[in-house]
């Protein structure tokens, strides 16, 4: 298994976080973001004791597939395009089939 790193937190010191990731293999995303450690805050949540909260500032949101594609942000198509490489045998950046389907019909949609 393979985590693709869709986007960086451009304006964070070091550029170490936060951080976007796509598990292609589960379809599911991981974010790496700031612990909520403020007690009011986290009362106002229902978290299972197996969940836990991280925080993202907004403007991270563009880096996830069908935000970028939906609101035009740039680089959307161009993600997918990496995405298509890493799962196509030819590298043919168009074949979407080996996708999984939340990132295929992403795909579908770009020229």
């Amino acid at each position: 298994m393979a985590l693709i790193k869709l986007g960086q937190d451009p304006e964070s010191p070091e550029g170490k976080s936060p951080t976007i990731y796509l598990d292609d293999e589960k379809g599911t995303y991981l974010v790496q973001g700031w612990k909520v450690l403020d007690e009011a805050r986290r009362s106002q949540l229902d978290l299972p004791g197996h969940e836990d909260v991280i925080e993202i500032p907004q403007r991270m949101v563009q880096f996830f597939p069908e935000v970028m594609n939906g609101g035009g942000g740039a680089g959307s198509c161009g993600a997918v395009a990496e995405l298509h490489a890493l799962r196509s045998p030819s590298g043919d950046a168009r074949r979407v089939h080996a996708l999984r389907p939340p990132v295929r019909r992403l795909a579908e949609r770009c020229p």
